[in-house]
């Protein structure tokens, strides 16, 4: 059961355990979506509720070969909606959580001008960006880590952190494209401002 106080390790260890459940649900829901994917890449098919601090968006990914889900939680944690995104190092990624901050929507509300909130707020962005995400780099500043990378309206920026023996990936900010120059000189000082803001927020 997930509570709103779990600590980071705890919300993975039920997180795995509700992947399972949600992939072996015995009704066959998920047969349906199988039948409606049509289209070759990565979507966001539906937002669903679980409980009352809990929601899951379910991903789809199809190629020549074979289709796959997964799934991004939507979860209240300390009384603030964040997304958790969970990843196997195994099959070569750099992270094993994704965690997007409510600091991220807010900016990305903002900066995108979305006229949603809450829940279908971050079903909006996932829903417009999980089909075109590319990490463009590692960036060192003031001592943190972060990781820069391009989605289709912008740029989303996350500090990369050790947590116990996991490699957590904090989403702490969005920056929108009409932000980012085409010059190489003005993105990486709007970039270096976005990170030195980030500084600052406790």
């Amino acid at each position: 059961m997930i509570t709103n106080t779990m600590t980071y390790t705890e919300l993975s260890k039920e997180l795995f355990k509700l992947n399972s459940t949600l992939s072996m649900r015995g009704d066959g829901w998920l047969k349906k979506y199988h039948k409606e994917i049509n289209e070759w890449g990565t979507q966001c098919r539906s937002c669903q509720k679980i409980d009352t601090n809990l929601y899951f968006i379910l991903v789809a990914n199809r190629n020549k070969i074979m289709q796959r889900f997964g799934f991004i939680y939507l979860i209240l944690k300390d009384n603030k909606w964040i997304a958790i995104l969970q990843a196997d190092t195994k099959n070569g990624f750099d992270v094993d959580m994704e965690i997007y901050e409510p600091h991220f929507f807010s900016r990305y509300n903002e900066r995108f001008n979305v006229d949603k909130t809450g829940i279908d707020l971050m079903f909006q962005y996932f829903k417009d960006n999980v089909s075109e995400f590319s990490v463009v780099k590692k960036q060192e500043h003031n001592s943190k880590t972060y990781r820069l990378s391009n989605i289709k309206n912008g740029m989303a920026i996350c500090e990369v952190v050790e947590v116990g023996r996991k490699m957590i990936c904090f989403y702490k900010t969005y920056i929108s494209n009409n932000m980012l120059s085409k010059k190489q000189t003005d993105m990486k000082e709007v970039i270096e401002k976005e990170l030195d803001r980030l500084n600052k927020i406790k």
